[in-house]
């Protein structure tokens, strides 16, 4: 899968998240701040980034300045040959999954393995737009090996497992934690608590991992959950905001206006409407 993101455009950062998939990051222009497990980076135009599976990472911008940037993400068993343990998952993907290595997140390559590399993602990019044509699955898994045989280097095997397994799984909990209570008030005490951390300990544990404030990130999570419901069109922004534990209704517009730059009853609007005509074209043809 590959997407194209901007920020500050749409959102301010992305907050704290994970997946089992691979993601390859590729600044086209501008300039990002990447946070990955507990690390952050500053990504420049052309930078590329290795995000390892499971690793805790989220994105921001940097105050003043803009970004244009791709994801690209993939599945190890994708590569691999089902039901075999093959070279892949010997030198790369079991010992990830274990804990006992990951990309560096800024890969330390020769200029001609970086360039090539570079190169390569930005072919995944340009299939990216064609994955539906028959048997492009092979042009994307070719490029996708190929792209691995330049980066190989950029892994590095742990001699033990990691430190701080322990405190990413905290993390891992508190998220799924926050996402089920979305609609509760909770507080920054009750998400301590719930870590058995102090407060004061948590506050600066929780933004080491994610780069925003407790506060900051779970509005950001509602927010999203929020943009989620209204494009569904079938609630009504006062019963979204209700629900999803706003103070009032006006507080929910205007936090949804400064992140989005458009009001929960526009964004709908826009939303169905572009549904509306995609049936349509659907329907002529």
């Amino acid at each position: 899968m590959v997407y194209r993101s901007l920020v500050p455009q749409g959102f301010s950062s992305y907050p704290m998240h994970w997946h089992e998939e691979m993601e390859l990051i590729y600044v086209e222009k501008g300039s990002m701040l990447l946070t990955v497990d507990g690390e952050t980076y500053e990504a420049k135009a052309e930078d590329l980034l290795l995000i390892s599976p499971l690793s805790l990472h989220s994105m921001e911008e940097v105050k003043g300045k803009k970004a244009v940037y791709y994801n690209v993400l993939f599945h190890p068993s994708w590569l691999q040959h089902e039901g075999a343990e093959d070279d892949m998952g010997k030198l790369l993907w079991s010992p990830l999954k274990n804990g006992e290595g990951s990309f560096l997140v800024r890969p330390r390559l020769s200029q001609e393995k970086e360039e090539k590399a570079r190169q390569l993602v930005k072919e995944l990019i340009a299939l990216g737009s064609r994955k539906e044509e028959e048997g492009m699955s092979f042009l994307i898994k070719g490029t996708l090996f190929a792209l691995l045989y330049y980066v190989k280097e950029a892994f590095v095997k742990a001699k033990a497992p990691k430190k701080n397994l322990a405190q990413m799984a905290t993390m891992k909990a508190l998220s799924a934690y926050i996402q089920d209570t979305l609609g509760e008030h909770i507080s920054l005490e009750d998400a301590a608590s719930f870590t058995g951390y102090s407060t004061s300990y948590f506050t600066k544990f929780f933004k080491s991992y994610t780069g925003v404030s407790f506060v900051a990130y779970r509005t950001l999570l509602r927010l999203e959950k929020a943009k989620a419901l209204l494009a569904e069109g079938e609630e009504t922004g006062l019963a979204i905001a209700e629900s999803l534990g706003f103070e009032n209704y006006s507080y929910f517009i205007r936090t949804f206006k400064k992140t989005y730059e458009i009001t929960p009853k526009q964004y709908q609007l826009l939303v169905m409407g572009r549904k509306r005509q995609l049936i349509s074209s659907e329907s002529y043809e």
